[in-house]
């Protein structure tokens, strides 16, 4: 299954083959879409990779991909082309994504500053 199967959502847990240098994450991982609404219909999309090799750190979310513990790589970020977008597997359960998009704005410093 490809992206163009059905319609990209928040949380959705897609095999994606990453291009990366140096200590970039490179070579086809898990990864979630954190992007939501209407930004998933750019031609992009902002995922978070996995992995279960990585070394694990405070914000770096341990979490269950088809059997195997891995952990959520916020530190590794991106936005990817939906042409790199492999196998749908799935839909992270709520409570997943909501402790990832937590670390992810605890990483980026927006944790306490004011809304708009």
């Amino acid at each position: 299954m490809t992206y163009n199967d059905t319609a990209i959502v928040a949380g959705a847990v897609y095999r994606i083959a990453f291009h990366g240098k140096g200590y970039e994450l490179t070579g086809p991982h898990y990864g979630v879409v954190v992007s939501d609404g209407a930004f998933n219909d750019l031609s992009t999309v902002v995922v978070i990779p996995f992995s279960s090799g990585a070394r694990r750190y405070s914000w770096r979310v341990p979490v269950m991909i088809r059997g195997t513990e891995s952990v959520a790589m916020i530190d590794q970020i991106r936005v990817v082309d939906k042409t790199l977008l492999r196998e749908k597997i799935g839909i992270l359960p709520e409570h997943a994504l909501t402790a990832i998009r937590k670390e992810l704005a605890e990483f980026l410093g927006l944790t306490g500053l004011p809304l708009f």
